[in-house]
């Protein structure tokens, strides 16, 4: 089972997409969602600094993007929501003992666990990754995929195309 369908593009390139939802496969959809991502590459693990943002505007029905930019916004939040209880409770003088750090790692866990299994079990229908020079854009629709590399003319050979 493949997870997503990736295609290649020049990060200079202007990416044209199909004229249906990105999501749910609508034809002519009037709304367009923005997904950002950073550049990463070896400066990233070096330096630990993010590189240059890019951004893209996926067309999208208004019921795909709302749900799609209210999911956005809550993969921070749930990040930050098991780091903040784990703190909060790692910090509180109340309780010692090996009892009380095994129990923080637990509800850390269970924090994070149901985000960790819905972005695994349900990934949004189009991720970015910016590298340098290139950004992959990974497709859960792989017809979707398809039709959006022949857009942009990805039957070259220098390194750019279906992955």
């Amino acid at each position: 089972m493949r997870i997503s369908t990736d295609v290649r593009l020049s990060a200079s390139q202007d990416a044209v997409f199909p004229a249906r939802c990105v999501a749910c496969g609508r034809e002519q959809p009037r709304d367009s969602v923005r997904i950002c991502t950073w550049a990463v590459g070896w400066w990233s693990l070096a330096t630990k600094a993010p590189g240059a943002r890019f951004c893209v505007d996926a067309p999208a029905c208004l019921e795909c993007r709302n749900r799609l930019r209210r999911r956005r916004w809550l993969r921070p939040l749930a990040a930050f929501g098991a780091l903040g209880s784990a703190l909060v409770f790692g910090l509180l003088d109340g309780f010692n003992g090996k009892v009380w750090a095994w129990l923080t790692f637990a509800m850390a866990l269970g924090c994070i666990l149901p985000w960790f299994l819905t972005e695994l079990l349900y990934p949004p229908p189009l991720d970015l990754a910016a590298h340098a020079t290139s950004v992959d854009y990974r497709f859960q629709d792989e017809d979707y995929a398809q039709e959006f590399a022949r857009l942009n003319d990805n039957g070259r050979a220098d390194g750019y195309g279906l992955a």
